[in-house]
């Protein structure tokens, strides 16, 4: 592929390739599609090991899902038939590294871990704290920022989300909208639990402005709670 991963893209300095928020926000898009497209399989197929090490860029920066190394064929009556541990811990569903039953919801837990890193460029697993005995990762940092602000004005979340943009996106003309729509989304998919996380098509709904992240949530509540 012509710009090689969003890994390299996203964390590796020496990488040419400039991300613009525009470009960032599609490649979201077109991830959430990728996985659109292999959940509405039947059965569905999971990927498994979502990570941007497995998105490659093409010349033009769009994004394809690589590596099924790791897929498989969800069955609904048996839910464990793939347990064993596969993916980078990184990105990896609760229910998922601890061997319970899981869905595709992994996936789009992994997915909310790299939108994260889209917006940051941060990697999940870079130790954000002062303190050399102390440890706060990025998915840590951005759910305790999330819970403070979940409830507060838009303005107020613009400027605190403010916070979590890369560093080299600062002097852009970023749209602050869409980073409140990328971290509150990503805050969704990566709910501790899978059945309060939106399904990837709903997802895609949110990023292509048709849905909003509130309602979304909102829809998942009452399901679960009628479960």
């Amino acid at each position: 592929m012509g710009h090689g991963s969003l890994e390299q893209a996203l964390f590796d300095p020496k990488s040419s390739t400039q991300l613009s928020w525009e470009t960032r926000y599609r490649i979201c898009l077109q991830i959430a599609q990728g996985l659109e497209y292999l959940h509405a399989k039947n059965p569905p197929i999971i990927h498994r090991d979502i990570k941007a090490s497995n998105i490659l860029l093409d010349g033009n920066s769009k994004a394809k899902i690589s590596d099924f190394g790791s897929a498989r064929l969800y069955e609904e009556d048996n839910p464990f038939m793939f347990i064993e541990e596969s993916g980078a811990r990184m990105y990896m569903a609760p229910e998922y590294a601890t061997h319970k039953a899981v869905t595709v919801g992994v996936d789009v837990f992994s997915f909310g871990v790299l939108l994260l890193e889209i917006v940051s460029g941060i990697k999940n697993d870079e130790n954000l704290s002062k303190h050399h005995d102390q440890t706060i990762f990025l998915l840590e940092k951005v759910a305790n920022l999330h819970a403070m602000v979940k409830d507060a004005k838009l303005q107020y979340k613009k400027v605190k989300y403010a916070e979590l943009v890369d560093e080299k996106l600062l002097n852009s003309n970023y749209s602050e909208e869409e980073v409140v729509t990328i971290i509150d989304l990503a805050m969704l998919c990566t709910d501790q639990m899978a059945s309060l996380r939106p399904i990837i098509s709903d997802v895609v709904s949110v990023l292509e402005g048709k849905e909003i992240v509130e309602n979304v949530s909102k829809i998942k509540v009452k399901e679960s709670s009628t479960v």
